[in-house]
């Protein structure tokens, strides 16, 4: 299924078609639209090996950054993981993790989302850091992380796109610090 959304950010507005596919185990995000929009993407700790929905790897290989974005969907706000790979045709997979942070109703006989849900936004979120700490410190005050929100630890390492002769767009790494989010 296909749906409108509007990508906002403090550069460009973009409306565009994507498309939900409950088999997708994460939301995606293609790098094209990215640098278009002039938005900043993370390095993963670890990189992840993606197949295709054929069962063929991702032509990009594995997937090596992200980007945590904001989804409005009517009144509704959550910050969701976006992995950056190549998908082909489509500029951005909601998956899994989007429909259930939302749990949206959807009118399967006309293929529409229920205007509850509408319209849905995508933005960047800047990330406020209000303190440092150790990681010895974080492992001390969160022993039990059944009763600990969403919290994590990240080395996190600054990327800005620089604009290329030709007008295309480049990363560059600007610095890391060890930032609690």
């Amino acid at each position: 299924m296909r749906i409108s959304v509007l990508f906002e950010s403090a550069h460009a507005t973009a409306e565009r078609e994507v498309l939900i596919d409950s088999r997708a185990t994460d939301n995606f995000i293609c790098k094209n639209l990215l640098q278009q929009l002039q938005i900043a993407y993370l390095p993963l700790e670890t990189p992840l090996r993606i197949w295709n929905i054929d069962g063929t790897h991702n032509q990009d290989g594995r997937i090596t950054h992200f980007m945590d974005l904001q989804v409005r969907m009517g009144t509704n706000t959550k910050l969701l993981r976006f992995l950056l790979t190549n998908l082909g045709k489509d500029e951005v997979i909601l998956g899994y993790p989007w429909l259930t942070a939302f749990e949206p109703m959807i009118h399967w006989k006309d293929t529409t989302l229920d205007k509850a849900h509408q319209p849905v936004i995508i933005n960047p979120k800047e990330v406020q850091v209000s303190s440092v700490i150790m990681e010895e410190e974080w492992e001390i005050e969160n022993e039990d992380l059944e009763e600990v929100p969403y919290l994590a630890i990240w080395n996190v390492r600054t990327h800005a796109l620089e604009p290329m002769e030709g007008g295309g767009v480049a990363s560059s790494e600007l610095g890391s610090a060890r930032v609690t989010l």
